[in-house]
């Protein structure tokens, strides 16, 4: 996976040139690229430090000779690693991390950021982190726990059409 972690890393970095060039090539494989929550890949972006690595769920997912896309909105709203954690209201409308403050604005701009990249890259499908505040599919945390919801980064990506999973139902 050390391939997969130098394109996170190139993706990642904040070297626009350096993504773009990146971008490229995956673009240029000709394969069928398939964007991934970078955690499930082993990366440690997680708001604790950690990763969600699952190898298995990201060989179904991919599902053959493919271009993996890591991606991480919340890194890319530059939150930092760790970082406190996040959750959404009710209506998914408001994320505020652990300390109380409202860092919805900041999240968004990641998740547009992220979706760019995904289109960049011509993303065809995704494999996303269950039960994230950026990447939940059918659920995520909220101020009283994990609730049924989508996270804002699958939120967009649904809405434009990209077929969505998460690790749990590959």
């Amino acid at each position: 996976m050390s391939d997969l972690q130098d394109r996170y890393a190139l993706i990642h970095g904040g070297d626009t040139e350096a993504m773009r060039a990146e971008l490229e090539r995956v673009k240029a494989s000709g394969k069928p690229v398939v964007l991934v929550s970078a955690c499930l890949l082993g990366v440690r972006c997680r708001y604790d430090g950690g990763d969600k690595r699952d190898d298995a769920a990201v060989a179904r997912a991919a599902g053959g000779d493919v271009e993996i896309l890591p991606l991480c909105p919340e890194v890319l709203a530059r939150f930092g690693v760790p970082r406190p954690a996040i959750t959404l209201s009710a209506d998914g409308k408001l994320a505020t991390d652990a300390r109380g403050r409202d860092v919805t604005a900041e999240l968004e701009a990641g998740v547009r950021l992220a979706d760019l990249i995904a289109r960049e890259a011509g993303a065809v499908r995704a494999l996303l982190k269950e039960r994230s505040p950026s990447c939940g599919v059918s659920e995520v945390h909220g101020p009283d726990g994990v609730r049924p919801g989508q996270g804002r980064f699958a939120a967009r990506l649904s809405k434009r059409g990209l077929p969505i999973v998460s690790e749990r139902a590959t």
